[in-house]
């Protein structure tokens, strides 16, 4: 990748990021309507928590930002999620508007839309994060007559190690891990985010 197409990505990127925040801001505005410098001030710290734990995580202080890179993941996750489902909701009201169609949401409040999706968000994050604390096993059996002898491979993916992974986390997998007994262990992508200084043990 050339230095033009690692410019178009960021840009890209950022212009995303900030979309997000900005339809964020819009719907928030129909909740709270005369605190519009207070939504700002904390859409822009929230927005900046990436640029911060990124930068200090550069000079050495992974273990003092991992509370901040906590909200911050919360944060975009929230955002993220409320964007796809919000927007879709937009989109499918101006599609039955266009098309002369009865659609409930029509006769909704922009304020209740906004609460509704925000709760619905909050369930799904919710649910997200139960999910990512499981460690999900498949088993899958190949025949083949290339191989002498049976072997036993752990393909392992999307693990994500870095400022947010607990020990006690990573011992469950390695655990998991051991106990199929793999004759080879393949990763297959997503394993580091950012730093994971904290975890030299393993």
């Amino acid at each position: 990748m050339d230095t033009g197409q690692i410019i178009l990505v960021v840009t890209i990127a950022l212009s995303s990021y900030a979309a997000m925040h900005y339809y964020l801001y819009r719907k928030l505005l129909w909740v709270f309507p005369r605190h519009k410098k207070a939504i700002v001030i904390s859409l822009v710290v929230l927005a900046g928590l990436f640029f911060i734990v990124i930068s200090l995580t550069r000079i050495g202080l992974s273990y003092s930002v991992t509370p901040l890179a906590w909200v911050w993941s919360i944060w975009i996750g929230y955002v993220f999620i409320f964007f796809v489902f919000a927007g879709t909701l937009d989109i499918a009201i101006k599609f039955a508007y266009f098309f002369g169609k009865d659609f409930v949401l029509l006769h909704i409040k922009q304020r209740t839309k906004t609460i509704f999706s925000s709760g619905v968000v909050v369930l799904i994050c919710v649910a997200g994060f139960i999910s990512a604390q499981q460690v999900n096993i498949l088993s899958y059996t190949l025949v083949t007559t290339k191989l002498e002898q049976p072997i036993t491979i752990v393909q392992i993916s999307d693990l994500h190690l870095g400022l947010l992974s607990r020990e006690t986390h990573i011992q469950k997998l390695v655990d998991n891990i051991n106990a199929l007994q793999p004759d080879i262990i393949v990763s297959t992508g997503d394993l580091v985010d950012v730093q994971v200084d904290h975890l030299d043990d393993y």
